[in-house]
């Protein structure tokens, strides 16, 4: 009879696959968190017509020039530009994966894509929530 797995075993299995993953995750965060980035250029473009001027994706940054002018302590005027490294906002998918390698499961390809594919929604939205707190820090209130 096989003996059960302890949730012990499963917790540090999980953690030293995602000490693992993460030193990879760093080399491929560019190009892997490049979907959640685009999701949110697309959610950026349609739904943040007053606030968002354009966008800009490339691998590793996102960039979103404002509709609005600050002024400046000189007297003068600038847009301000939100950037965000969308890598930062899609470490969950180390984390899935650390988990699904400690669980040992059973099509492990199939599971991971589909868990990268569920994570797009939510990472996209987090980096949009980022864009759009930069640019309430950076706006007079009395503009927005």
């Amino acid at each position: 009879m096989k003996r059960p797995a302890s949730l012990a075993l499963f917790f540090i299995g999980a953690c030293a696959w995602f000490l693992v993953l993460s030193v990879g995750w760093i080399q491929v965060a560019r190009w892997t968190s490049y979907p959640a980035a685009s999701v949110a250029q697309i959610i950026l473009d349609s739904n943040a017509l007053d606030w968002v001027a354009s966008t800009q994706n490339v691998p590793g940054q996102l960039k979103v020039r404002t509709k609005f002018n600050k002024l400046l302590p000189g007297g003068g005027v600038a847009t301000p530009i939100a950037v965000v490294e969308p890598a930062h906002c899609t470490y969950g998918i180390a984390v899935f994966l650390a988990l699904l390698l400690a669980a040992r499961c059973k099509r492990f390809v199939s599971r991971a894509i589909a868990g990268y594919v569920l994570l797009l929604i939510p990472q996209a939205f987090s980096l949009v929530f980022v864009v759009l707190g930069q640019i309430v820090r950076e706006v007079p209130f009395q503009l927005l």
